[in-house]
């Protein structure tokens, strides 16, 4: 009878002590554990490009899996071909497989997989992580899930120019930051590959150096009360930055106030250098009226500055005529851009004079102008401030420090 007592307490501890491991793999999960970057990120890629079919290809294997299939595809391209009614055509061996779900493939050695599309004139581009394949309609549409920090070795390369490691790095801290901010930003996947979210090129624009700053910077975000805060970056803020405010409405924020971008006893403006600095556009009457128009939805006649924030930026125009409207300088600014080019009206941050049936502007700066001014921080690494600095620069107040559970 002893005996037995012991084999079911034995039992019982055995049992009690499986459910704890598997209770703390089920929180590890949960939490994605404690190594920073460990969570994936879903990042539609290629939208608008692949125009019906991809090929997809690696240096290794391909792992394909679809209708609970998995198959392995060795020494040779898989052509993937939108089809009526939301299917998806597979070529490989000597067959075609077809399917109406999402199909998922990932390298077997790990490699970077290559898509190409034979229709689309599209340059081929390579992805770290795994591809997952759908029709969504009208073409085929790539989602690459992606760690996030193989997702940022990307991503810096392809927001920030620079050959300066500390704002490479600074550029990385807010860059992962963002990510953190914004993750679900597009509902069924994270982000999209446009600057709409943060520029996404892939593997092939990697650079030695993006791979550093990321690495070297591993699992740090910018904190503001110990938490992650909002972050936002541009490319030349003209000599002064803005708040979040003033460009798209909404509360200000502590660390996000005016900055003078220039340091006391140190010459001119950082970003006073830079290539967009000061710019100039002319866009006659009936292309501004065409583009008004078009992009608000009214009758336009013409446009008039009413407002400024306190950076100098133009805060609300109107648009004169039968439906007159007031939008923001930061609408017209991404309103040019679509219709005319973004080197047109480049930041809000302009004087505009009408003349001779012409709509003359003189400007400063190229971006929206809120946060870190990336000319600014190349020139802040120059001399010799650190990326901890340079970001604490532009966002007074807010502390680079280490991510909890990220």
């Amino acid at each position: 009878m002893k005996a037995r007592i012991n084999k079911g307490r034995l039992r019982i501890a055995v049992f009690i002590f499986l459910l704890l491991v598997v209770s703390a793999v089920w929180a590890g999960i949960d939490t994605i554990g404690a190594e920073p970057g460990g969570r994936e990120l879903k990042v539609r890629i290629l939208e608008g490009r692949i125009e019906g079919d991809a090929v997809i290809s690696s240096n290794g294997p391909l792992t394909v899996s679809f209708k609970r299939r998995e198959i392995v595809i060795k020494n040779e391209k898989l052509p993937i071909t939108a089809s009526e009614g939301g299917r998806l055509s597979l070529k490989f061996g000597n067959g075609e497989h077809k399917t109406t779900g999402e199909i998922e493939i990932r390298s077997k050695g790990g490699a970077p997989l290559t898509i190409a599309s034979d229709r689309g004139g599209m340059k081929s581009r390579s992805y770290r992580g795994r591809l997952r394949i759908y029709n969504d309609g009208v073409t085929v549409a790539v989602i690459n899930i992606v760690p996030v920090e193989d997702y940022l070795y990307s991503v810096v390369a392809s927001e920030i120019s620079a050959r300066e490691p500390e704002a490479v790095k600074a550029q990385a801290i807010l860059s992962r930051t963002y990510v953190l901010g914004n993750m679900g930003r597009h509902g069924v996947y994270d982000f999209c590959d446009k600057t709409h979210c943060q520029h996404y090129g892939g593997a092939g624009v990697e650079t030695a150096l993006s791979v550093r700053a990321v690495d070297e910077t591993r699992g740090r975000l910018l904190l503001f009360n110990g938490k992650p805060a909002r972050v936002f970056y541009h490319a030349c803020c003209g000599g002064v930055t803005t708040t979040p405010a003033h460009v798209w409405g909404g509360d200000d924020l502590p660390y996000l106030k005016p900055v003078v971008c220039r340091l006391p006893g140190r010459g001119g403006y950082l970003c006073g250098g830079s290539g967009h600095f000061r710019w100039e556009a002319r866009i006659d009457g009936e292309t501004m009226r065409t583009l008004l128009s078009d992009s608000f939805g009214v009758k336009a006649e013409g446009l008039k500055i009413i407002s400024r924030d306190p950076s100098g930026r133009v805060e609300k125009m109107e648009i004169t005529g039968p439906e007159a409207r007031v939008i923001s300088g930061e609408e017209f600014r991404i309103a040019a851009g679509r219709a005319l080019g973004w080197s047109t009206i480049k930041s809000a941050l302009f004087e505009m004079d009408i003349s001779g049936g012409y709509y003359l502007f003189k400007g400063r700066g190229l971006g929206h102008g809120v946060g870190m001014c990336q000319e600014g921080a190349i020139r802040l690494s120059r001399l010799g401030l650190n990326h901890e600095e340079i970001i604490e620069f532009y966002f007074p107040g807010a502390k680079v420090g280490e991510a909890k559970d990220w």
